[in-house]
C-alpha cells in the first residue's frame, strides 16, 4: 500500500477557522510536517429504496430544460469539519503487510475557540499495487474513497489539551487488526 492522503474530521464550533497540521511517522522516524486545508468529505454511503424513488420521480424528460428540484448534496456532520492534506512527491509506501506498530500519526489544532471534547476521527487514503493485465509491469491503483482509521486497526493513543481548550494534540497509532466476523 502507498499512502497518498491523510485526513482528519475535528468537532469545532460554528464560525472557528484553527490552523491544523499534522506529524507522519514511519517506524519512529518523522516523515513528513503537513499543514491541513479544509475540505469536504463524500458520502459514499448507498440511498434506501424510497429516497431512490423520489430522485427517480424528480427525473427529466427527453427535451425537458427545468432545474432539478431535488439535489443529493453533500452531508452535514455537524459539529465535524473534514481538513485534509496530500503527502508529498509520490506518497508514503508501506513495505509492511501491516500498519500496526509502523505508522503513527500526530494532530496538533491550534484554535481562537475551545474545541469541543468529542473524539477526532481519522481518515486515510492511498493506493494498491496492481499488475498490469498485459504485461509484467505493476501500476498503482488509487483507492476512491476514503477509509476511516479504526478501520485500520487505528486507536487514538494520547490527547492533549490546554486548560483552555483551544489548542490540542491527538496521537493516533495502529494495532494490529482482526476483522470481525462474518466479515467480508
Amino acid at each position: 500500500m502507498c499512502l497518498k492522503h491523510v485526513g482528519a474530521e475535528i468537532p469545532l464550533m460554528k464560525g472557528t477557522r484553527p490552523r491544523v497540521w499534522m506529524r507522519v511517522a514511519y517506524d519512529h522516524v518523522p516523515v513528513c510536517t503537513l499543514t491541513l486545508k479544509r475540505a469536504h468529505l463524500p458520502s459514499p454511503c448507498a440511498l434506501p429504496e424510497e429516497f431512490r424513488n423520489v430522485l427517480d420521480m424528480d427525473k427529466r424528460k427527453r427535451g425537458d430544460h427545468r432545474p432539478l428540484r431535488l439535489v443529493r448534496g453533500l452531508v452535514d456532520r455537524d459539529p465535524y469539519y473534514f481538513y485534509c492534506a496530500r503527502l508529498p512527491g509520490e506518497g508514503l509506501h508501506l513495505p509492511h503487510g501491516t500498519l500496526a506498530g509502523h505508522l503513527e500519526l500526530e494532530l496538533w489544532i491550534d484554535s481562537p475557540q475551545p474545541l469541543w471534547h468529542y473524539a477526532v476521527h481519522f481518515h486515510l487514503k492511498g493506493s494498491d499495487p496492481v499488475v498490469h493485465p498485459f504485461g509484467k509491469r505493476v501500476l498503482w491503483a488509487a483507492h476512491r474513497h476514503w477509509t476511516g482509521a479504526w478501520c485500520l486497526g487505528g486507536r487514538i493513543t494520547a490527547r492533549d489539551a490546554t486548560p483552555c481548550g483551544c489548542c490540542m494534540r491527538t496521537r493516533l497509532g495502529f494495532e494490529a487488526f482482526t476483522p470481525m466476523v462474518g466479515y467480508n
